[in-house]
This record gives structure tokens, C-alpha cells and sequence, in this order.
């Protein structure tokens, strides 16, 4: 859904780094475990961060969409109310698997701090017992954008159920997910 070049930018990502969310190389997480305290925490804080702001219309508002067919430009607030609802649960969809995926890679680095090659004395640098609070941190976030998302699907079914149908419902996502969004 989101390409690298064509993602949303976002403050903390970096050069052709333009995804939904930080990623983990310009997050600082590399093939040994160099990451330091502070981009853990900058991590658990941007997704807590989208967790709360997601289901926010005013929160994606300034997001330009690109038309991938007709390559036409158009701001979020120009699609229609359901367009944009599909928009945003296919971008909160994203984010959710971002959030796993980044989770995952840290119980990844848990599994090789065995090897004594691959720690650090720095203390600015994780060791494995804190990469284990870190990843219950960022465990506990998902939860709640979990609940977040589900209760945003039972809205979004509930206030369109009698709008559209089944064929309608497939050609919205199929145009929602063949646009581009820049932020």
C-alpha cells in the first residue's frame, strides 16, 4: 500500500526512508545490536504517537493523494466520506502491521545477545533484558491501537452498512489502495 517513495514523510524518517512509520534502519536498529535506549523509546513514542492520532480525520487532512491511473493529485479532504474512512483503515492497517513487524525484530535481537560478540559495554546501548521491556512497551501499544482499529471497523460498518454494497465496497478499496499519499 505504502511504497518507499511514496509513502507519508513524517519528521523523524529520513531521505528515500518515506514509509507510514519510521522503519527500523532510520530507527537505528542495524544487524547487530547497537540500537540505544533513546531509539526504542523514540519508536514506542511515534507509534503511541499514531495510535492516538490515527482515527483523527484532522490528524491525515494535509495528505496529498496521488492517483496512481490517472496520476491526478488531490488532497484527503477532496474524497468522499466513505473514501476516506476506507483510506484511513487501510493506513491504520499499515501501521499496525509496521508495528508488529518492528516488534517481532526486536524479540529477533533477544535471541542473539547470547553470543558474546554481540553485546555492547556502552550503556547508552540496549542490552537484551531491556530490549525485552522494550518490546512489552511496544506489545502494550499495539493493544491498545488494536482496540483503537476495531472499534474504528465496527463504527465504520455500522454507519455505511445500508450505503453501499458488496461490489461498491471492493471497488472503494481497490481505488483507496491504488493511491499514493504524501504527507
Amino acid at each position: 500500500f505504502f511504497q518507499a517513495e511514496d509513502g507519508i514523510r513524517d519528521k523523524l524518517v529520513t531521505g528515500v526512508q518515506t514509509c507510514a512509520l519510521p522503519i527500523l534502519m532510520c530507527m537505528g536498529f542495524q544487524e547487530t545490536p547497537k540500537a540505544t535506549h533513546e531509539n526504542y523509546k523514540q519508536a514506542i513514542a511515534t507509534y503511541n504517537d499514531y495510535s492516538d492520532k490515527i482515527f483523527k480525520p484532522e490528524f491525515i487532512e494535509d495528505i496529498q493523494i496521488t492517483d496512481k491511473q490517472t496520476k491526478k493529485v488531490s488532497k484527503f479532504t477532496s474524497l468522499k466520506p466513505l473514501e476516506q474512512r476506507v483510506f484511513i483503515l487501510v493506513f491504520a492497517q499499515e501501521i499496525g502491521q509496521q508495528a508488529k513487524r518492528l516488534q517481532d525484530a526486536w524479540l529477533n535481537e533477544i535471541k542473539k545477545f547470547d553470543d558474546k560478540d554481540y553485546t555492547s559495554e556502552n550503556p547508552k546501548v540496549a542490552k537484551k533484558e531491556d530490549v525485552l521491556k522494550y518490546s512489552n512497551e511496544l506489545l502494550e501499544v499495539r493493544k491498545k491501537f488494536s482496540s483503537l482499529f476495531e472499534k474504528y471497523v465496527i463504527k465504520f460498518i455500522a454507519d455505511f452498512q445500508n450505503e453501499i454494497t458488496e461490489d461498491e465496497k471492493k471497488i472503494i478499496l481497490k481505488k483507496v489502495k491504488d493511491r499514493k499519499s504524501t504527507r
